[in-house]
């Protein structure tokens, strides 16, 4: 017979792990594509891009805070 479905199995958490670590890379990559086609006072370009790069939750940060200083046309 098999076995009934477990919630809390290792496999389940690994894959919800995975899923969480994709989101944080997508989210990051899209900030950055949304930094490179903006324009920024001064510096802040390559500080938002440094963020994003190096930073894990860079890409929540920007949306959450960088957004707000682009310059708009």
């Amino acid at each position: 017979m098999e076995e009934p479905l477990r919630l809390l199995s290792p496999d389940l958490g690994l894959m919800l792990w995975q899923i969480f670590v994709a989101v944080l890379l997508l989210t990051g990559l899209a900030a950055i594509i949304d930094i490179a086609f903006h324009k920024f006072e001064k510096n802040q370009k390559a500080i938002w891009l440094l963020i994003c790069v190096f930073v894990p939750f860079g890409g929540v940060m920007y949306f959450s805070v960088g957004r707000k200083q682009r310059i708009l046309n």
